[in-house]
């Protein structure tokens, strides 16, 4: 993939009285461990697994699927989504281009060994 960046933040984009609220709001929920790696893959009942879960990462998390929070955040993931699709369509009609003027080289060289050989047959007869 060409990212750039593995992640986004946006400063101050939600009110603090908003995250404030989401938090409380987050802490009401069930928390469940962090996990690391592919869960499917490990076995994550396993002493060494956990071991290594509480030097790497050490940390309850909370889901949070309602769809007024996919509301508030969403338009700020679509502004990024829209941005990267953006630049990769910049860079593709980039390569379309130089694709078109190598094939297009391509084309004048090929012609020219052809008048070449041509213009040493014609002066061979």
């Amino acid at each position: 993939m060409l990212y750039r960046n593995y992640y986004y933040y946006f400063k101050e984009v939600i009110p603090k009285h908003i995250c404030n609220d989401i938090v409380k709001y987050a802490l009401t929920k069930n928390s469940q461990k962090g996990i690391i790696g592919d869960s499917q893959k490990e076995n994550i009942q396993s002493k060494k697994y956990k071991l290594n879960l509480q030097k790497i990462r050490n940390s309850n998390i909370v889901w949070l699927r309602e769809p007024w929070l996919y509301s508030l955040i969403m338009p700020f993931v679509h502004e990024q989504i829209n941005t990267q699709v953006g630049i990769l369509i910049l860079i593709f009609q980039r390569i379309v281009s130089l694709l078109y003027i190598i094939k297009i080289s391509f084309m004048i060289g090929t012609l020219i060994l052809l008048l070449k050989k041509m213009f040493i047959k014609h002066n061979k007869e």
